[in-house]
């Protein structure tokens, strides 16, 4: 189904520019997009907690690491939002 909400369009531009070194490959024990289980308890804590890990850095549970803006610094805090709604839209 082609995405239409022009909020996940533009995390899929982002998400695919920048994030998928990671979310494609598990690097650093980042969830896999699309991973319903490595991702479900990571949804449970709220849209607004995964804005704040991926905005600002996270080091989780067995040193899984989340950079700040996953280590690009010139993006948005709007792009780094977007990026993940998309993430988490395609991952429930």
């Amino acid at each position: 189904m082609p995405l239409t909400d022009p909020d996940l369009i533009a995390g899929q531009k982002t998400w695919s520019e920048t994030c998928t070194t990671c979310h494609l490959t598990g690097l650093t024990g980042a969830p896999i997009i699309g991973n319903k289980a490595a991702w479900e308890h990571r949804i449970a804590k709220g849209l607004e907690t995964l804005y704040d890990h991926a905005l600002n850095g996270f080091i989780g549970p067995e040193y899984t690491e989340m950079p700040p803006k996953g280590g690009f610094a010139e993006l948005s805090d709007d792009q780094v939002r977007q990026a993940v709604r998309f993430m988490t839209h395609l991952s429930q």
